[in-house]
């Protein structure tokens, strides 16, 4: 999903992306999270429940094919993607056994085949390109459905985004989009209105966002008023709340650096109408971040007070919330209060379960958590110490910056 960095910490954005990933159930983030590299994700995409596929002269084999993939679907829409893909891998083994040809179920199965090695499930892009490159063959077979291929298309974009390849990651997004709005009424009436138009504004939301990472701002604010003026005309048919905060945090994360009161009104949309907690309290620190950026440290002291007194269980919430604020006292060079911040990371970042003090530090203390996103998260924190330029913490710089680079 090459390396793909955003301005600003890069552990705050995977951390909002894998939350995201997590929560969406049946739809299918378009976007990868992959180490970030970069979130999230990020877009709707549905697996579906799924047609019962017929296998002409042969009863037992379609019960046993469908089944299988019926399972998995079902362990997907749960999270549970390497049990997933057992299963759909059973079915393919099964299917291709039977010297039979059913097209359109091949061609769903190795799309979802695919999703489940997607960066923000198994991260295997190597077996996910394999399973798109066999799809791709069957993209022109007849009786594949709308919804299908837009899936298809959602899944290409996202492995261009790991490459980097933004363009062309674009370019299957929009062919998703024009999949969806060509064929409307159709998907409708197979999945149901309001997993069509769920869909179709994630499909949306993902314009936004290779917008966003292409740069072009004339673009990026015409996909955003398309897809407000979609949410406006549908939302009172189905909850579009999250599709609606993930386009606005975009938006905020494009103008964090470029203009801080345009990027906080869009953060402000996303506190005010997500209906995840977690994903308000992301908008909330990006909104710090900008505060900072645009050197308005008052506002950004006061985003700081009110996301301390949250008290979240999530740690990579909390470990964000430290982020901010360790950033925060070392522009203003505040360094016992930074000090302190950088300490409590630390022990939470510790596998060893022991409280860390930087300024007596000793590296047998400290073996950090092994988690994807820490390595990136560490080094931000080693950043805030060294920006200091204090002596006495560059024994603590010096062996932090050893341990985060044998991650």
């Amino acid at each position: 999903m090459g390396a793909l960095l955003l301005d600003g910490p890069a552990s705050l954005f995977f951390s909002y992306f894998w939350h995201m990933v997590m929560g969406l159930g049946v739809q299918r983030f378009l976007f990868f999270i992959f180490l970030l590299t970069s979130s999230s994700l990020v877009q709707g995409r549905h697996v579906l429940d799924s047609p019962h596929y017929i296998f002409p002269h042969n009863d037992s084999l379609q019960n046993m094919l469908n089944a299988l993939k019926e399972k998995g679907d079902s362990l997907l829409n749960h999270n549970q993607a390497l049990s997933a893909s057992a299963q759909y891998e059973a079915a393919l083994e099964t299917y291709r056994a039977s010297k039979m040809e059913n097209h359109p179920f091949l061609f769903e199965l190795l799309v979802n085949l695919s999703y489940t090695h997607a960066p923000y499930h198994l991260a295997l892009p190597q077996k996910q390109h394999q399973y798109l490159e066999e799809a791709q063959k069957l993209v022109d077979a007849k009786g594949i459905s709308p919804i299908a291929l837009s899936n298809f298309y959602q899944d290409l974009a996202s492995l261009k985004r790991q490459e980097g390849d933004y363009e062309k990651g674009l370019g299957y997004v929009n062919k998703a989009y024009e999949i969806c709005s060509l064929h409307r009424n159709e998907i409708a009436k197979e999945v149901g209105v309001h997993t069509a138009l769920d869909n179709e504004a994630f499909v949306r939301v993902g314009i936004i966002l290779f917008n966003m990472h292409l740069d072009k701002e004339e673009e990026l604010l015409k996909s955003y008023a398309e897809f407000e003026h979609f949410y406006l005309q549908n939302h009172n048919q189905v909850d579009l709340g999250y599709a609606y905060g993930q386009a606005n945090f975009f938006m905020g994360r494009f103008y964090q650096k470029r203009n801080v009161d345009t990027a906080v009104d869009y953060f402000d949309r996303v506190i005010a109408s997500s209906p995840v907690a977690y994903d308000r309290h992301y908008a909330q620190i990006c909104k710090g971040h900008a505060y900072i950026e645009g050197n308005q440290m008052g506002q950004a002291q006061s985003v700081i007070t009110s996301l301390e007194s949250i008290h979240p269980n999530s740690q990579s919430l909390q470990l964000n919330i430290l982020e901010l604020a360790a950033k925060y006292y070392s522009e203003i060079r505040d360094l016992p209060k930074l000090v302190e911040h950088v300490n409590t990371a630390l022990g939470l970042l510790n596998k060893k379960n022991m409280a860390i003090d930087i300024r007596q530090f000793n590296p047998d203390d400290f073996e950090p958590i092994e988690n994807p996103k820490y390595p990136v998260l560490l080094t931000q924190f080693i950043t805030f110490l060294e920006s200091v330029e204090d002596e006495s913490y560059k024994n603590a710089v010096y062996h932090l910056y050893k341990i985060a680079l044998n991650q």
